[in-house]
C-alpha cells in the first residue's frame, strides 16, 4: 500500500514479506563492541570455541535489524506513535556474516484505544528469515498508530491478551556485589546484580536511530517537537541494547576478577529470548539510566549438559528514579559440575 499508513490500514490476518538486508562480519562486530561485547559476537577465532560454533550477531542486533527493515518497508511512512513494548522475542537460529535478511509481518490484532479516539494499537508478529529460508527469530510486538479519522461514538473493544507476568513478590532480595563470576549452582532467586549506568547523549541517540530506527521522533528535532513525545527520544531498541552492553561488561569484569584471584570463572552462553518487554517512559537526551538484573528462577538445561538456564527480571531506572524499561529474560549459565 502506497502513502502514509494509518491504524485503519492494518487488517487482522494480513501478511507481507519484504527486505533483502545483507549483514557483514564488520557490522556484527561493530554492534557487539558497543552493545554486546561477548567473544561469540566479537572475535571470529574465539567464537569457534564457544557453543555458538562461530561468529554470530547479538540477539539485540537482530532485533535492531528487524526494526530497520520494518522502517524501510513501512514504519517510516506511517502514522506511527511509538511502541509500548514486546510480548515475546524468540531467537531461534543465529544470524551469521553473509546472511541476507527478510521479514514476514503478520497482523495479529488491531484494537482502537478506549481512552484516546485518535489512535489504536496493532499487534504484529515479525519473523526473520535468511536467504536459505531459515527461520531465525520471532518477535511479537505492539505498535501504536494514529487513526485516519478519530473514532466517534462507542466502539466494541476486546483488550489484547498479554503474557502473564511472573509473581516475584515473595523472593528474598540480596544485592550481589561480591565481584565473583558465580557458577550456576551459586545462583539463587532474589539475587540482584547492579550493572552500571548508560548516558543517552544526543549524539548516541541519533547514531543508533539513524542506523536502526530512523523515525522522526528519534532523529528530527522539528518533527519530534510536534510528535507524540514532545521531543527527541531514544529508540526502545537502543534502551534495551544499552542494558545488554552493561550486562556483558559487568560479566566480563567479574570473570577478570575471578581469574585474577586464581579461579576459573563460569561462562555465560546465549539467550533463547525474552518476554514482556515494557517501554514505560521515554528516554531523552542526557538521561542516565541505571540497569539491574534480578534472578527470579533457574533450571537445569535438558538440551545442553553442563549448563543451566536462569530467568531474570531486568530493569532500567533513570536519574529521576523512574523505571523506563523492564523485561523478563533467560540465559544459559555454566554449571560447576556437569
Amino acid at each position: 500500500m502506497s502513502g502514509v499508513r494509518f491504524f485503519e490500514d492494518f487488517a487482522v490476518g494480513a501478511t507481507d514479506i519484504y527486505g533483502s538486508r545483507p549483514i557483514t562480519e564488520d557490522e556484527i562486530i561493530a554492534f557487539a563492541r558497543e552493545f554486546d561485547p561477548q567473544p561469540f559476537h566479537l572475535d571470529p577465532v574465539a567464537a569457534k570455541t564457544t557453543f555458538a560454533g562461530g561468529l554470530i550477531a547479538s540477539g539485540w542486533h537482530t532485533n535492531a535489524l528487524i526494526q530497520r527493515i520494518n522502517c524501510d518497508a513501512f514504519l517510516s511512512a506511517s502514522a506511527c506513535l511509538g511502541s509500548p513494548g514486546m510480548d515475546e522475542v524468540r531467537w531461534l537460529r543465529p544470524v551469521r556474516p553473509g546472511d541476507v535478511l527478510s521479514v514476514r509481518s503478520t497482523v495479529l490484532d488491531a484494537v482502537p484505544s478506549a481512552s484516546k479516539p485518535d489512535r489504536g494499537t496493532v499487534r504484529f508478529a515479525f519473523d526473520l528469515f535468511n536467504q536459505a529460508g531459515t527461520h531465525l527469530s520471532h518477535l511479537d510486538c505492539r505498535v501504536i498508530f494514529r487513526r485516519r479519522a478519530p473514532a466517534t461514538g462507542a466502539e466494541s473493544i476486546t483488550p489484547m491478551a498479554r503474557p502473564a507476568a511472573l509473581d516475584t513478590s515473595n523472593l528474598p532480595l540480596r544485592i550481589e556485589e561480591t565481584g565473583e563470576q558465580l557458577w550456576f549452582e551459586d545462583i539463587e532467586p532474589g539475587m540482584i546484580f547492579p550493572l552500571g549506568t548508560y548516558r543517552f547523549t544526543a549524539e548516541a541517540i541519533h547514531a543508533f536511530a539513524e542506523a536502526f530506527d530512523p523515525q522522526g521522533f528519534h532523529i528530527d528535532p522539528a518533527l519530534a517537537a510536534s510528535g507524540p513525545f514532545g521531543g527527541i527520544t531514544a529508540s526502545g531498541w537502543h534502551t534495551a541494547s544499552a542494558w545488554m552492553g552493561r550486562l556483558a561488561r559487568d560479566r566480563a569484569a567479574r570473570a577478570e576478577r575471578t581469574r585474577a584471584a586464581g579461579q576459573t570463572p563460569a561462562r555465560l552462553g546465549t539467550s533463547p529470548g525474552f518476554t514482556n518487554l515494557r517501554l514505560l517512559r521515554p528516554v531523552r537526551p542526557d538521561d542516565v539510566v541505571a540497569y539491574a538484573s534480578r534472578i527470579i528462577g533457574k533450571r537445569t538445561s535438558q538440551s545442553r549438559p553442563g549448563w543451566g538456564i536462569t530467568q531474570h527480571l531486568n530493569t532500567g531506572v533513570n536519574q529521576h528514579g523512574e523505571t523506563v524499561m523492564e523485561f523478563t529474560g533467560a540465559v544459559f549459565w555454566e554449571c560447576r559440575q556437569p
